[in-house]
């Protein structure tokens, strides 16, 4: 009998926590590498996925310095280098980063620590992406995080593009809501549509099908929008049978 395939296993796993854990040694040698390991797996079993990532986060709050900055110093020297900047699509990274960006959530959200932490999640993003932590920012701090989102769409490096659009998605699956008006990113999305990484204007179909759910007339006036623009015209069959489809799902 075929065993059954387990994605949080395959995510989360004895191989990628003693990865992680190693990486982590090496930049900070009196991290206790075997007891976070033996911790965290006596665990796993019990977890799902999202649980699991919560669970490396509170380990590594255990053993990293109570200093939050002393911390986050110690998580970035951590980081491997960039995803292949060469890649235009299916390059998320590996999931075991995903706690690194939780633990700047749940420890960086004070006003004193937003430079460092947008920082922080600009650069972990590029391994994998932060969608999911930069929504508590959103909510706590919507004005510097606005801010913050405008410099990812602008950025060079195309992850953190796709993070100005995969963040603001209002109904992003796995993730907390954010009190952000659905319309406000279009001005954001109005960059990106046409961007020329497949990664990112995904993201930007995927946040239409989003609005779509809530106001199918606004994404067809930005579609047309878009249209008239004829700044990637090979994009627009792709978008409208997205958001047609959402359209007529809404109305069922």
């Amino acid at each position: 009998m075929t065993e059954k395939f387990s994605l949080k296993d395959q995510l989360f796993n004895k191989q990628k926590v003693s990865y992680l854990a190693s990486r982590i040694k090496n930049v900070y040698p009196q991290f206790e590498e075997q007891q976070f390991n033996a911790q965290i797996l006596q665990q796993f079993p019990a977890l799902e996925l999202k649980q699991r990532i919560s669970c490396i986060r509170i380990q590594l709050e255990k053993q990293l310095p109570n200093k939050f900055e002393s911390a986050l110093t110690i998580i970035l020297n951590a980081l491997p280098a960039e995803l292949d900047p060469g890649k235009t699509d299916n390059d998320f990274g590996d999931f075991i980063f995903a706690p690194l960006s939780d633990f700047v959530a749940k420890n960086g959200l004070e006003s004193q620590y937003l430079n460092l932490s947008f920082n922080a999640l600009a650069e972990i993003t590029k391994r994998f992406s932060c969608e999911d932590s930069i929504r508590y920012f959103i909510n706590a701090h919507p004005q510097e995080s606005w801010i913050f989102m405008q410099q990812m769409a602008q950025s060079d490096n195309y992850h953190q593009r796709r993070l100005a659009s995969e963040g603001l998605r209002p109904k992003l699956p796995w993730c907390i809501g954010i009190n952000i008006d659905y319309q406000k990113p279009l001005i954001l999305l109005n960059q990106l549509y046409s961007d020329d990484t497949r990664y990112v204007v995904r993201s930007v179909a995927n946040h239409l099908n989003d609005i779509a759910k809530i106001d199918a007339a606004l994404v067809i006036q930005t579609l047309k929008k878009w249209q008239i623009a004829n700044k990637q015209n090979k994009r627009m069959g792709f978008f409208k049978q997205a958001c047609a489809q959402n359209a007529g799902k809404k109305r069922q």
